[in-house]
C-alpha cells in the first residue's frame, strides 16, 4: 500500500465506511480497492470527490499524488535504460526508488534492481535481494514472485557454471509453481526450459526431454514465441541425445524460423550452431561446415570471443570426423589435411578461451581426440586429463564420464591396462564426489 492509498483507507475506516459506500456513484468498489493498494491512480477530479466524501480537502492528498507521479516517471525512465542495456543508470534510479518503496507493494522495482546488479557483476547483492523477494512472496502468498526469485538465483549460478546449485534452485521453483494454480504460464515454462537445459548439462537425457516437452506443451498456442522457440531448440537437443536426428533437425529448424521471424539474430545464430552439430552427428559434415563457418564470421563481427571459441571447436570436431572418414576410406592425404585443419582450429580457439572454462575443457577434449587418432599417446593422455579436471570442477558429469571412457579406451589400445583401470576408478571417484555435493551445503530441504 502506498502513502496515498493508505491515507484514503485510513479515512474510510475512521468513518466506518465500506469500499462500496465510498465508491457509490463514482467508481466501482474494485477501483477503490486498487487505489488503496497502490495499483491504480485516481484522476484529480475523482480525488476531489473522494476527499469531499471523506470529509477532507484535496490538498490533503495532493503532495502524495505528486510523489507517486514522480516515482512513476522515474520508474519508466529506469525501465527505458534497462531496455537500452544502460544498467548503471537504471540501477541508480532504482536504488533511489527502492529506498522509498516496499517489497510487498512494488516488487517489480526490486526485481529490476536485482537484474541490474546481476548485469553489473554485483551478483552477491543480487542474490541477497532475490532471496528477500522470495521470502516476501511466500509471506504475501505471491507465489509468482517467489518462483521468479528462485528462477533468477538459478540463472546467476548457471552463469557461474555452478550447475548443481542452479539445478537446486530451479527444482524448488518448479515444485512451488506446480502447487500454485495462479502461476504465470510464461514463468512456469521458463523454469521448465531451464531445468531441461541443466539436465542436458548434467547428463540426464530423460529429465531433459521431460522438461522441454512440458514447456513446449504449455507454450503451444500462446503468443510467447521466443520461449516456444527456446523449447523447440531444447527438444532438438533431447532428440539428438536419443539419436533421432530427423526429429532433432526438424525441431531445431523450427526454432531457427521462429527466432528469425522475431528478429532475434543472436539466438538464431546459436540455434544454427546446434543444427550444424546435429548434421555432423547425422553424418552430414558437408552441410555442417558452411553453417559453422557462417556463425564464426558473424560472432567475430560482434566481438563475441566465447562464441567464436565454441564454434571453432565444433568446426574442429567436424574436420576430425571427416579425417576419420577419410582414414577409413584409405584416403591418407585428405585425412592428414583434415587433421591439420582441426588442430589449427583448436589452437585458434584456445587463444581466446578463458582459463579453466567449459570452452577450454571442450578444446582439450577435442585435442585429446585428435592426438589419439594420430597415435600420439602421451600428448593425447595429457589433453584428456586436463579436460577431465575442468569438467569435474564445473560438475559436468556427462563430460567427465565421456572423456574418462575415451581415455581408458586409449590406455587399453596401447596395452596400458593398469592405467585404464586407474582411469575408471578415478572416474567413479569424481562422479561420486559430484553427486555427493549435488545439493550444496546450506541449501538442503
Amino acid at each position: 500500500m502506498d502513502r496515498l492509498g493508505q491515507k484514503i483507507r485510513e479515512l474510510r475506516l475512521k468513518q466506518k465506511m465500506k469500499q462500496g459506500e465510498l465508491a457509490k456513484g463514482l467508481v466501482t468498489p474494485s477501483m477503490i480497492s486498487q487505489i488503496e493498494a497502490g495499483k491504480a491512480n485516481p484522476s484529480h477530479k475523482l480525488l476531489e470527490q473522494l476527499a469531499e466524501r471523506l470529509g477532507t480537502t484535496v490538498n490533503y492528498f495532493i503532495s502524495d499524488m505528486q510523489i507517486k507521479q514522480e516515482q512513476s516517471t522515474t520508474y519508466r525512465l529506469a525501465k527505458n535504460y534497462i531496455e537500452r542495456r544502460e544498467y548503471f543508470r537504471a540501477s541508480a534510479l532504482l536504488e533511489e526508488l527502492a529506498k522509498q518503496g516496499d517489497y510487498t507493494i512494488h516488487p517489480s522495482i526490486f526485481v529490476d534492481l536485482a537484474e541490474c546488479w546481476t548485469q553489473l557483476g554485483k551478483q552477491k547483492k543480487a542474490l541477497k535481494l532475490y532471496q528477500t523477494l522470495y521470502e516476501s512472496g511466500l509471506q504475501q502468498a505471491n507465489h509468482s514472485l517467489s518462483v521468479l526469485a528462485l528462477n533468477k538465483q538459478g540463472v546467476i549460478y548457471f552463469s557461474r557454471q555452478q550447475y548443481s546449485i542452479s539445478e537446486w534452485y530451479w527444482k524448488q521453483a518448479y515444485s512451488l509453481a506446480k502447487r500454485s494454480p495462479d502461476i504465470q504460464v510464461q514463468l512456469f515454462a521458463q523454469v521448465q526450459i531451464n531445468l531441461g537445459t541443466i539436465y542436458a548439462k548434467l547428463g540426464q537425457p530423460q529429465k531433459c526431454k521431460f522438461f522441454y516437452m512440458g514447456a513446449y506443451q504449455l507454450l503451444r498456442g500462446t503468443n510467447y514465441m521466443e520461449q516456444l522457440a527456446d523449447a523447440c531448440l531444447g527438444l532438438g537437443l533431447a532428440y539428438r541425445n536419443e539419436k533421432d536426428y530427423p526429429a532433432a533437425i526438424q525441431s531445431t529448424q523450427d526454432a531457427i524460423t521462429m527466432y528469425r521471424s522475431l528478429n532475434l539474430y543472436e539466438l538464431e545464430l546459436d540455434a544454427t550452431v546446434n543444427l550444424a552439430i546435429i548434421k555432423r552427428e547425422y553424418k552430414l559434415p558437408e552441410e555442417s561446415i558452411p553453417l559453422l563457418q557462417h556463425c564464426i564470421e558473424k560472432y567475430a563481427q560482434r566481438k563475441q570471443s566465447d562464441d567464436v571459441s565454441n564454434v571453432k571447436t565444433e568446426l574442429a570436431r567436424t574436420f576430425l570426423f571427416m579425417a576419420m572418414q577419410a582414414t577409413e576410406a584409405g584416403n591418407t592425404t585428405d585425412a592428414e589435411h583434415y587433421m591439420a585443419t582441426a588442430t589449427g582450429l583448436c589452437n585458434e580457439a584456445l587463444e581466446i578461451a578463458k582459463t579453466s572454462s567449459l570452452q577450454e575443457a571442450d578444446i582439450f577434449e577435442t585435442l585429446g581426440s585428435i592426438y589419439s587418432q594420430q597415435k600420439q599417446y602421451a600428448t593425447a593422455v595429457d589433453f584428456y586429463k586436463r579436460s577431465i579436471r575442468i569438467y569435474a570442477d564445473i560438475q559436468h558429469i556427462t563430460a567427465v564420464m565421456r572423456v574418462s571412457k575415451a581415455l581408458a579406451k586409449l590406455n587399453m589400445s596401447f596395452q596400458q591396462y593398469k592405467d585404464a583401470t586407474e582411469t575408471y576408478l578415478e572416474m567413479e571417484r569424481l562422479v561420486q564426489t559430484i553427486l555427493r555435493y549435488r545439493v550444496p551445503r546450506g541449501l538442503e530441504d
